[in-house]
């Protein structure tokens, strides 16, 4: 993936969506259940990336990983609840959390631009405690999209 910096902006279109349209969409499909599970602070994790946002809405014992995309003033939404035939109540409430706290999200374009920054060392720390917090992220090591060829191995652990 090649990040730039218009690709790490934020969208206009995600920053026209407001309270109102999305109180529209909470009543037609959930009857304002989105909006309860915003009251309750039941979203984390919450991140943007240009057009997206994402983030976990918890529910008693479980959690549930929404990504909503904006394009051209067309929201589209997958949550993990499996909710197919209308946009959920957990990706509601992360919608009315982007209207109301989005200086609390965390700005995934400005973190790219901080890695772009720092020194190799700094970088293979950063990749060590990301593996150690979560071992199953060794898997983007040995994706098909990591080029080994490209990688400069020598002093690389020095």
């Amino acid at each position: 993936m090649d990040f730039n910096d218009n690709n790490c902006e934020i969208s206009p279109d995600l920053k026209t969506i407001n309270e109102r349209q999305i109180g529209i969409l909470d009543q037609e499909n959930t009857d304002g259940q989105g909006w309860e599970y915003y009251c309750n602070g039941q979203i984390i994790r919450a991140a943007v990336l240009g057009n997206k946002i994402s983030g976990t809405v918890r529910e008693y014992f479980e959690e549930f990983d929404v990504e909503i995309r904006v394009d051209h003033h067309e929201i589209s939404t997958s949550c993990t609840c499996g909710t197919r035939d209308a946009i959920c109540k957990h990706s509601l409430a992360l919608l009315y959390s982007w209207i109301h706290d989005q200086r609390d999200f965390i700005n995934i374009g400005d973190q790219i631009k901080r890695l772009h920054d720092m020194e190799k060392y700094e970088l293979i720390d950063v990749i060590e405690r990301i593996l150690v917090n979560d071992p199953v992220n060794v898997r983007f090591l040995n994706s098909s999209s990591f080029d080994e060829s490209d990688l400069d191995v020598e002093g690389l652990f020095e």
